[in-house]
């Protein structure tokens, strides 16, 4: 059962914004393509995980905290036997094994050693069982989950599962166990309660308000050929359309993606969608999605 679904990271959710609003460098451009290709193999492992029964609870993408320490945890998995700690991978070519690194055969740049940061997030991840009083047995695995990733000189001993043994793990997980009890529940819930959903991301990129291209772009085609008329805004480059509610809804959450600190005005998302549309339109559409607060001109949408 899927307890926390996953989501796009912010750091994710930014660079994607970013990518249509302003010219990314070469190496922020790197960092948006290797996150993009994270997040497809995270969700390609999740959809593998949906066969799994009501006596499995399975947890995506968690933010925690243990004496000042952040750590992720791609996927955790809460059977009544183990709790599998996952980091999954979503590499692509030949690589060879080494304790520092995973070394590329062809022009392809080296990984770093994915063990280390497994040992580091399980290491936090015990700690923090034991402040909260929880004991269960950890059994901690890199997963790499692309078909088309080989890794020669693998060490036998060491905690990977590779793509050819994915369907194996997987029966293995559905095969029917003890059902979950109160402990079991407990650690779900508080794992929940724990993450750190705010957390804002390391080194984020610089840009301000008045640099970025604005609009509201086209939900299938990214392109900002859009216009409004009848209560729809219409994209001129593929024909796609949808409710001007949802699109400035959509454009308010990127907004709010890229601005956290700033208060959502309706003045300022007139400014930021672009479009032929009256303040007092926009201002009608966040109160009935949004909480109002403060008073006349101090008003905003949170």
């Amino acid at each position: 059962m899927m307890i926390k679904e996953r989501t796009p990271s912010q750091e994710l959710l930014t660079l994607r914004s970013l990518n249509l609003r302003m010219n990314l460098t070469d190496q922020q451009k790197k960092k948006l393509l290797r996150l993009e290709s994270g997040y497809e193999g995270e969700l390609k492992f999740d959809q593998m995980l949906k066969q799994l029964g009501q006596d499995k609870y399975v947890l995506c993408d968690l933010m925690l905290e243990i004496d000042g320490s952040y750590f992720q945890i791609d996927t955790v998995i809460i059977t009544s036997q183990m709790i599998y700690f996952l980091d999954v991978k979503n590499f692509y070519g030949d690589f060879s094994y080494t304790p520092e690194k995973l070394k590329s055969r062809d022009s392809r740049p080296d990984y770093k050693n994915p063990l280390h940061q497994l040992h580091r997030g399980i290491t936090h991840f015990k700690q923090l069982l034991h402040s909260l009083d929880l004991s269960f047995p950890v059994s901690p695995y890199v997963v790499f989950i692309n078909s088309d990733f080989t890794l020669y000189e693998a060490p036998l001993h060491e905690p990977m599962i590779f793509p050819t043994q994915l369907n194996q793990f997987c029966s293995q997980l559905v095969k029917r166990e003890a059902s979950l009890d109160k402990r079991h529940h407990s650690l779900a819930k508080a794992l929940c309660n724990l993450h750190q959903s705010t957390l804002r991301f390391a080194n984020p990129p610089d840009y301000e308000f008045n640099q970025l291209k604005k609009g509201i772009h086209c939900l299938q085609c990214q392109s900002f050929s859009t216009t409004v008329k009848k209560g729809k805004i219409y994209c001129s480059e593929c024909g796609a359309y949808e409710a001007t509610r949802e699109g400035v809804i959509r454009s308010t959450e990127e907004f709010k993606i890229l601005f956290p600190t700033e208060h959502v005005t309706s003045s300022i998302i007139v400014n930021w969608c672009q479009l032929d549309l009256h303040q007092k339109t926009i201002s009608r559409i966040l109160k009935r999605h949004y909480e109002k607060r403060g008073e006349t001109k101090g008003i905003h949408y949170v």
